[in-house]
């Protein structure tokens, strides 16, 4: 009887070892072989699942982000009006960054270290979110619970805050608590109740 494999749980173990494998030795050991043999599996078997390093953080970005959007599109989070919807999403984006801060940050870096392409990357992967977000600000002008502004340039400004906050808690930790003070102050700005001056 042939063996049945888990194609996704293989690919999860491929990317949570090229992690690993990057924290230990830097972008230098970071190679699908030395990834393949970590993971106790053959590189052609890993290479029939990634073409390069930076296809498994490709990847990793894609699923993440997926997993993001499935959560805030569930029932729970539609209670209320958009505006509130928005703030307790990017609340939780926040509060989920905190939780797997060491994640993050080893993420952050090993992107930016395999891919100097980086922004490009998390644009087109982070793609579904934005439209999902802009689709939020309009509903909250529509409801009257988000003040009259452009929603695919808010959507922009509040996506650069939350990537800025990712950055920051990589690179530059002492600045990270202005940095997501500034992604929910921004929410609190274009509600109708905000400030007065246009976004």
């Amino acid at each position: 009887m042939p063996k049945v494999i888990d194609h996704k749980k293989r690919k999860d173990l491929i990317v949570k070892t090229a992690l690993r494998v990057y924290d230990e030795g830097g972008l230098k050991e970071a190679n699908l072989s030395r990834i393949a043999q970590e993971c106790n599996l053959s590189r052609t078997t890993v290479y029939q699942y990634f073409k390069d390093v930076s296809d498994v953080f490709n990847y990793l970005v894609k699923t993440q982000t997926d997993k993001m959007l499935q959560k805030y599109l569930s029932e729970e989070w539609s209670k209320g009006n958009c505006y509130e919807r928005l703030r307790r999403i990017m609340a939780d984006i926040v509060v989920t960054a905190d939780t797997y801060r060491p994640e993050i940050v080893r993420f952050v870096r090993s992107l930016s270290a395999i891919d100097a392409n980086i922004e490009n990357i998390v644009h087109h992967r982070t793609a579904k979110l934005r439209l999902f977000l802009s689709r939020l600000v309009r509903g909250g002008i529509k409801d009257g619970s988000i003040r009259a502004c452009k929603s695919v340039e808010t959507t922009e400004k509040i996506m650069a805050q939350m990537l800025s906050y990712g950055f920051m808690l990589a690179y530059f930790p002492e600045s990270a608590e202005f940095s997501r003070s500034l992604v929910t102050d921004y929410v609190d700005y274009i509600s109708s109740s905000g400030s007065s001056s246009n976004s």
